[in-house]
């Protein structure tokens, strides 16, 4: 793992990704007491496929989960009921 700044490590899930249940990760935060899964979506990937995989990986134990994305995919997303 790797630190970065006054950040907690941060770990690349490498080839294939961490799995957690029938999804695979792109890698995670591990704090103290913590993890957050982290899924990175580029602009030609299924943004709701990464959803979905924070969403197992939420149910597999993490704590919390964070979508990676370029600005202009990060607008277009439309969050209902908050």
């Amino acid at each position: 793992m790797a630190q970065v700044g006054g950040f907690p490590p941060f770990q690349t899930a490498g080839n294939g990704g961490a799995h957690d249940g029938n999804a695979a990760i792109d890698g995670e935060v591990v704090g103290q007491g913590w993890r957050m899964a982290l899924e990175i979506k580029s602009t030609h990937d299924d943004i709701v496929r990464g959803l979905g995989q924070l969403a197992e990986a939420l149910a597999h134990g993490y704590d919390s989960a964070a979508l990676v994305t370029s600005l202009r995919n990060g607008q277009a997303i439309e969050v209902g009921g908050l």
